[in-house]
């Protein structure tokens, strides 16, 4: 029984790659942010500027923990689906990519733990 014709493993063939990029630019973006969001010099409490900087701080912190996960999302549904649907891999490949989607579930479940604790 197959659940994915041919046509459709086709057009998923050549679509995961870009879903694979995607996810490495979203992290890299997510990873930025963070870097971003740490060489902003702080502010006193005292200061008058103390609310507006709260505020864009945690805008800028919800926004990489965001972009992180979506990318972390992307990477294990690009492996997944390449391992799925590619033909052209062996099956170590394969079987490679699909350890690899599940090393991705596990950072993004180890990522929201961590991000939990800290905040």
């Amino acid at each position: 029984m197959k659940f994915i014709s041919n046509s459709d493993r086709k057009l998923i063939r050549k679509g995961y790659v870009k879903i694979f990029i995607l996810s490495i630019l979203l992290l890299l973006a997510g990873f930025v942010v963070t870097t971003v969001a740490n060489i902003v010099p702080r502010i006193d409490y005292g200061d008058p500027g103390y609310d507006e900087y709260i505020y864009f701080m945690t805008i800028l912190s919800s926004a990489s923990v965001l972009v992180q996960n979506i990318g972390i999302v992307l990477f294990s549904v690009a492996t997944f689906l390449g391992a799925l649907t590619d033909e052209s891999l062996s099956g170590e490949v394969k079987r490679a990519l699909v350890i690899a989607s599940g090393i991705g579930i596990v950072a993004l479940v180890l990522f929201n733990r961590l991000i939990l604790y800290f905040f």
